[in-house]
């Protein structure tokens, strides 16, 4: 409709589109797909907020890496948030397919690390807690804190290699792991991963035939507790840790 540069264009079937935009040189598209993108960065704000794999997309397309890898994070925890469990799992593995194309250095393993552990949460929920993808996560995850020397990022894949177990039935594991959770957490004198040591170890107590312990464990991870300050745990550890310790507790009961 319209006339040249000012036309607009109306596509009747996919095919058309689809074939009007491989005639494009690879080039041009790229330049298009930039355009866009930083368009809608900058005039949408809308748009970045609520729908950033459209601008990940967009950057991808346009060969712009490092603004894709951003956006294809932020769009898998907006999708986390969202429970869109399986449109999470699918933008974090982008994001991953394109930090592969980074030679490996400490800095792109930090960021591979800042993907693979909120990757574990959306995992959980799709394929439960004994997936291989969700074990080879955790794994790779590991792996990750070990050769980064990474201590923040090291209690969320601790969880993995406590629930892993537990899960599985292995309470001599569990109770190993909970035990190393709560000791790391002691040593960073962080009131939040220790309320959460208490839970992991007293839930593997409880499990294994140590009730008195167990729920000495559980009750000083529920005192601790404050709303304002752990409910978001729950995104980072895949279970809301008050939730959590109160099932566990009246399951022992």
């Amino acid at each position: 409709q319209g006339s040249p540069p000012q036309a607009t264009y109306r596509f009747k079937h996919a095919l058309v589109r689809d074939a009007a935009y491989a005639s494009l040189l690879r080039a041009r598209r790229q330049q298009l797909h930039a355009v866009i993108a930083r368009s809608l960065e900058s005039e949408s704000g809308d748009t970045a907020e609520h729908q950033p794999e459209l601008l990940a997309q967009h950057y991808t397309e346009a060969g712009l890496d490092e603004q894709a890898l951003s956006w294809w994070r932020r769009a898998g925890e907006l999708a986390i948030r969202r429970s869109a469990n399986i449109e999470a799992i699918r933008h974090l593995d982008k994001a991953l397919e394109i930090l592969g194309k980074r030679p490996q250095d400490h800095d792109r393993d930090l960021a591979e690390l800042a993907i693979r552990i909120p990757r574990s949460g959306p995992l959980i929920a799709v394929g439960g807690y004994v997936s291989q993808e969700l074990e080879a996560n955790y794994a790779r995850a590991w792996q990750l804190c070990e050769r980064t020397g990474a201590v923040e990022q090291s209690f969320p894949v601790m969880y993995g290699q406590w629930v892993i177990p537990f899960v599985h039935g292995n309470m001599r594991l569990a109770v190993a792991n909970g035990e190393r959770f709560l000791k790391r957490a002691t040593e960073q004198n962080d009131e939040a991963l220790v309320m959460v040591g208490h839970r992991l170890l007293g839930s593997g107590q409880i499990w294994r035939g140590q009730v008195t312990e167990g729920r000495g464990h559980l009750e000083r991870a529920l005192a601790m507790f404050e709303p304002a300050r752990h409910d978001a745990l729950a995104f980072q550890y895949s279970q809301h840790p008050k939730v959590s310790a109160l099932a566990i507790s009246m399951a022992e009961r």
